[in-house]
């Protein structure tokens, strides 16, 4: 973790008129830089949460927040007082206006009802991604027209019309390339070169085959072109790879805007039911593709899906329900998708954690030359997997039990 690396440490909030559960707090242990993932039923508030950071970090950058507490103030005054009046009072109306404006004041211009602490101040949006992703999001590229200087505008959070001009972009990249090489500036053509390869590198992790980005020069396009032949058009895409490509190309432009040819640029990435449009399969792969193709983002989001919430074994993860935070990196990879969420689907028995936990255990007792580091790691899994709930997951016990660990 850079000591430049902008995060979300500490999340409070006392109270809010669309969300039942009060003094919400999702603080991150030591300070660290972790991703963090808020579930609970649908319709418990997780969205209207979520937004509520977005306001705080936005007003944070529009250093709006002096006021926030102030703003709290005449909200709650304004609730009490439409609490007491009677409908038929001839005040009602304007009451009911005064209430309003109260709430919009406190949410556009002050960081609305969440308190969000972070680990460096917000100076604009030069230095760090922030973005908000809503729950409906589908890929909107446009086509290109002509070809321009390369250029990448940042952003307020909660816009996300950057992404839709990621062809363009490439274009312009493409163009710069071919100037480069003709001007012999060959650093400078190399270092775009290296950037398609990244993407090339991010797409096909995504689409989990080969493939590489053609540049369509009679059209100004751009497709992504497999190994056999077969063309990918970015602006036709099934819903779930139309959704994550919205979110991608979003982030790629963002930090575009802040420095070229990097997907390392820190910042922090809201995402709301991360899970929307996603077959199972890309429900699992999601979050570990978002966090490897972009490893100093953190990322937060919400999700009721049992497949997200286990695909990654470092997050915070916070249950709104319940007002429980579970530190995923020692609790949740125990738990069989069943235990989660009983009946939600039958697919695996056991998470994929645990999978991968018991096959090196498999693979360290069958190794008769351990090191001194491989005999504590051995003896660290069968602790750990001798304490696993099994629950009603035939499948999980047996396994253990074949390994004489239950």
């Amino acid at each position: 973790m850079s000591s430049t690396d902008l995060y979300i440490r500490k999340i409070q909030l006392s109270e809010h008129p669309y969300i039942k559960q009060r003094d919400i707090c999702i603080e991150i242990p030591n300070n660290e830089k972790r991703n963090i993932i808020i579930t609970g039923r649908n319709g418990c508030g997780k969205s209207t949460l979520l937004s509520s950071i977005k306001d705080n970090l936005r007003c944070a950058v529009n250093k709006r927040l002096a006021n926030q507490s102030h703003f709290k103030k005449i909200w709650a005054n304004a609730q009490q007082a439409f609490n007491e009046i009677n409908p038929t009072d001839a005040q009602y109306a304007a009451i009911k206006q005064a209430l309003i404006r109260a709430f919009n004041n406190l949410t556009v211009n002050a960081g609305g009802f969440a308190t969000v602490e972070i680990s460096q101040q917000i100076n604009g949006q030069s230095n760090a991604v922030l973005a908000y992703f809503e729950a409906k999001r589908l890929t909107d590229l446009i086509k290109p027209e002509n070809i321009s200087a390369p250029v990448a505008n940042s952003e307020e959070i909660g816009r996300h019309t950057s992404g839709q001009k990621f062809l363009h972009h490439l274009v312009n990249r493409r163009s710069q390339l071919a100037f480069a090489l003709e001007d012999g500036e060959k650093e400078e053509a190399e270092e775009i070169k290296k950037w398609f390869n990244s993407l090339d590198d991010l797409f096909s992790r995504l689409f989990e085959k080969e493939v590489k980005l053609k540049f369509l020069r009679t059209q100004l396009d751009f497709v992504l072109e497999t190994s056999d032949g077969e063309s990918i058009d970015l602006k036709a895409l099934s819903d779930g790879y139309s959704a994550i490509v919205s979110m991608v190309t979003e982030i790629i432009m963002r930090m575009e805007a802040i420095t070229f040819g990097g997907l390392d640029v820190s910042g922090i990435v809201l995402i709301d039911e991360v899970e929307t449009h996603l077959h199972v399969a890309l429900q699992r792969e999601i979050l570990p593709f978002l966090t490897t193709m972009f490893p100093n983002i953190q990322f937060v989001v919400t999700t009721h899906s049992p497949f997200v919430l286990q695909s990654i074994d470092d997050a915070i993860i916070y249950d709104l329900e319940s007002n429980q935070t579970i530190d995923q990196s020692e609790e949740l990879w125990k738990y069989s998708y069943e235990a989660l969420v009983d009946g939600y689907f039958e697919v695996d028995k056991f998470s994929g954690i645990l999978r991968d936990k018991i096959q090196r255990y498999k693979e360290l007792v069958a190794d008769t030359s351990l090191e001194p580091k491989q005999k504590k790691e051995l003896r660290q899994l069968k602790k750990e997997l001798e304490s696993v709930p099994t629950f009603k997951n035939a499948t999980i016990e047996t396994e253990l039990k074949q390994l004489g660990l239950k």
